[in-house]
């Protein structure tokens, strides 16, 4: 018989016509009732892709519209792969519990009687966005770094030690030889904070002040996804 939440109204069971009621005898001012449950004659080989390398083991919580709740404990392989048996047939949602907590990320599968394959990935979602640059003039060439989250950078008092600390610690750095426009990929949800670079390549600043008149830039921050069609960062005519 299903364990777990499966059966704790009969009523509900019954409307849902995962439990079929086949007799019924009153007998000694008591009914009785002879039911047929569902066959559990499902079932799933899967794999996992992009788990947490922390992560141990998944808790896959398979809810069917008749209210059975089929709870299994898989432990990971390295091969992400498992298998769970004696599943009834039918819709079927899977959500994923990571160590005890909810991820919040569930998948839908229709299971129909014997094996059922499926995949899950946990990768997060990626966003992109693209733009242009306006005011770049040759032969200067553009770097476009990029930061998870807002950060400052507080350019008039940059020293040279500073902006390569915060190049190291970039998320993304996109090269555009003499070209306007640009496209940055497979980028996790969220705010960035962008700082472009315009400066002859073939000349490039040594010193902090050479860095300041050499260097045109811009910094702004942007949204993935990007709600807009296009972000345009516009160079200032001189530093």
């Amino acid at each position: 018989m299903p364990q777990g939440e499966g059966l704790v109204s009969f009523e509900q069971d019954v409307a849902s016509g995962r439990v079929e009621i086949q007799t019924v005898l009153d007998f000694a001012e008591k009914r009785y009732f002879t039911i047929r449950l569902p066959r559990l004659d499902a079932r799933v080989d899967g794999t996992v892709a992009n788990a947490a390398k922390a992560m141990t083991s998944l808790e896959l919580l398979v809810r069917t519209p008749g209210g059975f709740t089929v709870q299994r404990r898989w432990t990971m392989e390295k091969d992400g792969a498992f298998t769970f048996e004696a599943l009834p047939a039918g819709p079927l949602t899977v959500r994923v519990v990571e160590k005890g907590m909810p991820t919040g990320q569930s998948q839908f599968f229709e299971l129909t009687a014997g094996t059922n394959t499926i995949h899950i990935d946990l990768a997060p979602a990626r966003g992109s966005f693209a733009g242009r640059v306006e005011g770049r003039v040759d032969p200067e060439s553009l770097m476009l770094i990029l930061w998870r989250g807002e950060i400052e950078i507080d350019l008039p008092n940059l020293t040279m030690g500073e902006i390569a600390k915060l190049q190291s610690s970039a998320a993304r750095a996109i090269r555009l030889e003499q070209k306007d426009a640009f496209e940055a990929t497979e980028l996790e949800p969220g705010v960035y904070t962008y700082w472009l670079l315009a400066a002859d390549q073939s000349n490039p600043p040594r010193t902090i002040e050479e860095f300041s008149t050499k260097v045109r830039s811009a910094v702004g921050t942007v949204t993935v996804p990007s709600k807009a069609e296009e972000l345009v960062i516009t160079l200032p005519a001189g530093q």
